[in-house]
């Protein structure tokens, strides 16, 4: 990636991890989608996601189901 950039990294409870880049031109539903991301990461159930995310249609957790 070219430029400037933020990396966010998150490790777990076992040492796995999470790094997620985005460039520093990044917009607000980019960081709401990394949000979104992360929570999904973490195991937050879909329901406690749309509290949040009101406006989001569905979430899948990282295995895709």
């Amino acid at each position: 990636m070219d430029g400037k950039y933020y990396t966010i990294t998150i490790k777990g409870e076992n040492e796995e991890t999470l790094t997620i880049t985005t460039s520093n031109e990044a917009d607000i539903n980019d960081w709401k989608h990394i949000f979104i991301s992360i929570l999904t990461w973490l195991t937050f159930a879909p329901e406690t996601i749309q509290e949040f995310f009101p406006d989001e249609e569905s979430y899948t957790n990282p295995d895709g189901n």
